[in-house]
């Protein structure tokens, strides 16, 4: 069974990532400390992948 976490960052990275104005933030307010850094983590590099400045 999937980690209901994992699945929740996918879906909060899938949803940034069809934004028409990428954000120059995302304030993440739910889960562990864990789970905020590596949903952190996830935005950041999907960010500079693009070519997108993220705090």
């Amino acid at each position: 069974m999937e980690n209901p976490a994992h699945a929740d960052q996918r879906d909060m990275v899938n949803f940034v990532k069809r934004m028409r104005k990428w954000p120059s933030q995302v304030l993440l307010v739910q889960g562990d400390q864990g789970a905020q850094e590596a949903s952190r983590d996830e935005l950041l590099k999907t960010a500079r992948e693009r070519g997108h400045a993220m705090e």
